[in-house]
């Protein structure tokens, strides 16, 4: 099987380990602006697929990174000619500036940067028609333009239905905490649908927060709390992932959400701890064991949070553990698993943690989140999704097989249950 993109074949990888070669093939193509720490790793990881080409990217900065990516066959064009200048002296290999860069052929720009300055301001400014992927720190409520706000495992099959060739906007890849959240939100949304609690919210999220940048700036000697709700993005973005989504219909496992969440900020440079509770519309089962009256409370909803558990392990890209208690133990675990920079994209929930109480219908857990490799794969979902046409559980399940050869050593779980669409 191929599908047909922009006048040329692109191969469509049936078996991950079979891939069918045409006699002509031009992968999907994209132009990448910004090599930091997402940037860096959307380069290594996409290099994995056949389907995917990166045709150069964009960076202001000069120094040995650039010459890092250069290894593993990054195009380096400079942002304008004074970075094109700084990069010459410092011996870097610029092969001309964001003019050059545009005039490459490619099918999407993604824009890598902290700041999402490519997207808001520079993109549009040059005409650019080709669909753009921005990143979490893009804000409406500050006038930031976007047509979809997208979490693969809840919406991704909404993007072939958003037209993204008009201006202004394109795609959000939503943040790493919002990706995180809405996975687990939809996991159990999509088995017991979801009620309000008693402050008429579906969720609520207590976030403990990086503060500094690895290998950079940063609040190195406190923890803060921000009490306003208003102040965190991230239960407004959560919400307003849940409305880009088919929810037609009265029943409570496709209604749009809402919530709220609070943070503190801890002394720590990479990932966060999300505190979550849902409240659910049903009521777990425990293996739909009929209850019996001789059952004791505590063992009747220890059977409850077995079936919450297993409803979290069989969700792609969400891994139920045990034994691992904080981020640092975390990223050596992946690390000593083969694990890229030690990256854990799947949410990682603390079993023990996982609390059901059975007088407000609601679950409570805990989980770990790596700030910086939780949206990598996604925004390779999205490339694929719009450049094959392809289902997008079929899309999401080919890109976690993929990484598991040699990037990210168990992403893929073979009893993971993907489904055909996601909106």
């Amino acid at each position: 099987m191929v599908s047909f993109l922009n006048g040329a074949w692109v191969i469509s990888i049936i078996n991950i380990r079979e891939v069918v070669v045409m006699q002509h093939v031009v992968p999907v193509r994209y132009l990448r602006m910004g090599d930091g720490a997402v940037g860096f790793r959307l380069k290594v990881y996409s290099a994995e697929f056949p389907a995917i080409r990166e045709v150069g990217y964009v960076e202001k900065e000069a120094g040995p990174l650039r010459d890092v990516t250069e290894h593993f066959g990054g195009k380096l064009y400079a942002s304008d000619p004074m970075a094109y200048k700084k990069m010459k002296e410092a011996g870097n290999n610029p092969l001309g500036t964001l003019e050059d860069a545009l005039k490459l052929p490619f099918d999407f720009i993604i824009d890598c940067t902290d700041s999402q300055i490519y997207y808001k301001e520079i993109l549009p400014k040059l005409g650019v028609t080709v669909p753009i992927i921005g990143q979490g720190s893009l804000d409406a409520e500050k006038g930031d333009a976007f047509k979809i706000s997208l979490s693969s495992l809840v919406n991704l099959s909404m993007v072939e239905d958003t037209d993204l060739m008009g201006k202004p906007g394109g795609i959000r890849k939503v943040s790493c905490n919002t990706t995180a959240a809405t996975r687990a939100i939809q996991a159990l949304r999509e088995a017991y649908g979801l009620t309000y609690g008693p402050f008429i919210h579906h969720y609520e999220i207590n976030l403990l927060r990086r503060t500094a940048e690895q290998g950079q700036k940063g609040q190195v000697d406190d923890v803060t709390f921000i009490a306003d709700s208003h102040a965190q993005h991230h239960f407004r973005d959560i919400d307003m992932v849940f409305e880009n989504t088919n929810h037609t219909g009265a029943s409570p496992k496709n209604q749009p959400t809402l919530g709220k969440s609070y943070a503190m900020q801890g002394c720590h440079t990479r990932g966060h701890i999300q505190d979550i509770r849902v409240y659910l519309s049903g009521m777990p089962l425990g293996e739909n064991k009929p209850e019996s009256k001789a059952e004791s409370k505590e063992a009747r909803v220890a059977r409850q949070e077995a079936e919450i558990a297993r409803i979290f392990g069989e969700s792609p890209r969400i891994a139920v553990m045990d034994g691992i208690d904080g981020l640092a133990r975390a990223i050596n675990y992946f690390s000593n698993l083969g694990r890229f920079k030690g990256d854990f994209p799947e949410n990682v929930i603390v079993r023990g943690t996982i609390e059901y109480d059975p007088g407000t219908n609601s679950v409570r857990f805990t989980q770990i989140v790596d700030n910086v490799s939780i949206v990598v794969p996604e925004n390779i979902d999205i490339m694929l999704k719009l450049g094959t046409g392809k289902p997008a559980g079929e899309v999401i399940k080919m890109v976690d097989q993929t990484l598991s050869l040699q990037v990210l050593p168990g992403f893929f779980k073979p009893g993971a249950v993907y489904r055909n669409d996601y909106r």
